[in-house]
């Protein structure tokens, strides 16, 4: 993002940054697809995942780690499972050591990318190395031998954790000192969870996600109930099952019904990895035993559908619910203070999440304003600053209705997005003078006496 935002304007770094992260979540697909043999098309259907509400929320590091999270698991396989290890005076001691040193080095980006990156690792790690010790069998020396894989494989956790476990631990301290409730939120059902899986995990609007989540549901059914799946599949040249791949995607799975909904600074706690498990279950099947021009078809459908939806529903966004936000941030005075008022909250297009809750930061980017919140603040961002208490009400970038006449003595000037109808009233407000006079969201100069 440093690199880009020396190349182009800031309008456009964004942008830019999501389109190098789907490149980064396709080519992390495509990489397992590779490295474990699998058909092109289930690293096809797998990458759509990427279209999923942790995109439309905007948590870039969350999507950042799961690529990375991919990388580890290949990484991890093969130490897990190289029985070159144990051959003391036979085995390649530079490649074993640098084999040992790319899995340390892709914990430390998963820490790195997301704390909860390699919180799943590491449960996904002890999963996979008791997985190898069930089918070691009852054979002393092939449990031995894969105790000691294990506990090699799991030792390369250590780094990421030392410095993992005391930044969280302050980061803890530091919000529940704020005021913070730290503990854990459950406030959906299972059903709920499920219903949300196929609603709102993929696409861009309906009918998409329920499309894309049928279709997946289809895709995994098939493979495990059709008897001759792994037959068939052989017949087209194709493997199977993978069973390391359909393991961490059933336990993901698991952890999302099992999982709060927040917990610490973090909201949707359990659903985002719902379509992380979509993803390792699509890699990990062999698909309905269709011929290929159907399985092509079937995935052509599938990628035309979402990509007319998907540039459908952007050019909707741009074009009405963000009407008049460029041309109130062009009047944005340098250096002034800027309250967000979100009146909007979901989007028509974007159901999935609150698109509008920070759009005031582009007046922090492009005028060095201030805004009413500070992500340096949230103490778990690339950019951390300490905590302080502020003087207007707390949590109106949520709530807009909870703002009050006396949070205006805190700004000069007040970026509103709001229907026509609650714009009409604002111009008729004694302390709030219009700066734009068309569009969804509108700049207006607060006139209120200033402290």
């Amino acid at each position: 993002m440093a690199a880009l935002w020396s190349l182009m304007s800031p309008a456009w770094v964004p942008r830019a940054t999501l389109m190098l992260l789907g490149m980064l979540w396709v080519g992390a697909h495509f990489l397992v697809a590779w490295r474990t043999g699998r058909a092109w098309a289930t690293a096809l259907l797998a990458s759509l995942s990427f279209y999923n509400g942790i995109l439309y929320w905007g948590m870039l590091n969350f999507l950042v780690a799961w690529p990375c999270l991919l990388l580890w698991w290949t990484g991890f396989d093969a130490l897990l499972k190289n029985s070159d290890a144990l051959k003391n005076q036979k085995a390649d001691r530079r490649r074993q050591l640098l084999m040992y040193s790319s899995v340390v080095a892709s914990t430390l980006l998963l820490a790195w990318a997301h704390v909860l990156a390699l919180a799943a690792a590491g449960l996904l790690g002890f999963f996979l190395c008791a997985l190898q010790l069930l089918r070691a069998g009852n054979d002393s020396k092939a449990q031995r031998s894969t105790v000691i894989r294990a506990v090699h494989a799991l030792s390369s956790f250590v780094p990421a954790l030392l410095f993992s476990v005391p930044w969280i631990i302050t980061l803890s301290s530091e919000r529940r000192e704020a005021g913070f409730f730290v503990g854990a939120f459950w406030t959906t059902s299972s059903l709920d969870r499920l219903i949300y899986l196929f609603t709102q995990s993929f696409g861009s609007g309906a009918p998409a996600p329920l499309f894309f989540g049928t279709a997946v549901l289809i895709w995994v059914i098939s493979g495990a109930t059709n008897i001759t799946a792994r037959a068939s599949a052989s017949h087209r040249g194709e493997p199977g099952w993978h069973a390391d791949l359909l393991a961490m995607g059933l336990l993901l799975l698991g952890v999302c019904f099992v999982l709060p909904d927040k917990f610490l600074n973090t909201i949707q706690f359990a659903t985002r990895w719902l379509p992380c498990a979509v993803s390792l279950l699509c890699l990990a099947g062999p698909g309905p035993a269709l011929r290929s021009p159907l399985r092509r078809a079937f995935l052509g459908l599938m990628y035309l559908s979402f990509t007319l939806g998907t540039v459908d529903r952007v050019i909707s966004y741009n074009s009405d619910e963000l009407d008049g936000l460029e041309l109130s941030l062009a009047r944005v005075p340098a250096k002034s203070r800027v309250l967000g008022l979100d009146f909007l909250k979901v989007s028509q297009n974007f159901p999935h999440a609150q698109p509008f809750l920070h759009l005031s930061s582009y007046a922090t980017v492009w005028h060095a304003a201030t805004t009413q919140f500070d992500f340096g603040q949230h103490g778990s961002g690339l950019i951390r600053g300490p905590y302080s208490p502020t003087p207007w009400t707390p949590g109106i970038e949520w709530v807009a209705e909870w703002a009050q006449p006396r949070d205006l003595l805190y700004f000069d000037y007040a970026l509103v997005g709001a229907p026509a109808e609650l714009h009409r009233r604002f111009r008729l407000a004694q302390w709030m003078v219009p700066v734009t006079h068309s569009g969804t969201w509108r700049l207006y100069r607060i006139t209120i006496n200033q402290p």
